[in-house]
C-alpha cells in the first residue's frame, strides 16, 4: 500500500515550479512523487526514519519556499496548507 502525505499545501507554487502535474491535486501525490519533484532521495522506504526524514526535508523545503517570501514559521506552513 502506498502512503499519502495528508494535508500538504494546496497552493501549487508551495512545492516548487512545476511540482505537481495539472490534473492531481498536490494532496492526492504520494510521498515518493513529491520527494522526486523536489530532488530528494528516500532513505529506507517505508521504514519509521526513512518516511519520517523524507517527510522533514520536505516540510523544510516548503519553509524554505515560505521563507522567500517572508513567511518562513510553521505558522505560515499550516496557513498555505488550508488556502
Amino acid at each position: 500500500m502506498t502512503k499519502r502525505l495528508p494535508a500538504l499545501p494546496r497552493k501549487p507554487g508551495l512545492l516548487g515550479h512545476g511540482a505537481a502535474a495539472p490534473e492531481r491535486h498536490p494532496s492526492s501525490l504520494t510521498l515518493e512523487e513529491i520527494a522526486h519533484q523536489l530532488g530528494i532521495r528516500i532513505y529506507r522506504r517505508h521504514s519509521a526514519v526513512g518516511d519520517a526524514l523524507a517527510t522533514a526535508m520536505i516540510v523544510q523545503h516548503c519553509l524554505s519556499h515560505l521563507a522567500q517570501n517572508g513567511r518562513g514559521r510553521l505558522g505560515d506552513l499550516i496557513r498555505a496548507s488550508t488556502l
